[in-house]
């Protein structure tokens, strides 16, 4: 695997999380599907016990499967 880095140029895609069409697809799809998913999965506390399962019979468990591929710039907006 080979690592590039470059520095941040004028137009390049950050904090677009502001934005609103940004602020309202998050509000009114993303989180309202993610709940779906979560209601269909199970779940673990902070201590790390399972949350006992109130999914009904007729739905089937999910399992979500994430990867942060995020990358985070020292001193950003300084």
């Amino acid at each position: 695997m080979d690592l590039q880095y470059w520095e941040v140029k004028k137009g390049v895609f950050i904090d677009r999380h502001k934005c609103s069409d940004v602020i309202e697809y998050r509000s009114t799809v993303y989180l309202l599907r993610y709940q779906e998913l979560l209601d269909s999965s199970r779940l673990w506390t902070d201590e790390g016990d399972i949350v006992p399962s109130v999914l009904l019979p007729s739905k089937k468990e999910k399992i979500l499967i994430t990867h942060d591929e995020s990358t985070f710039y020292t001193h950003h907006g300084h």
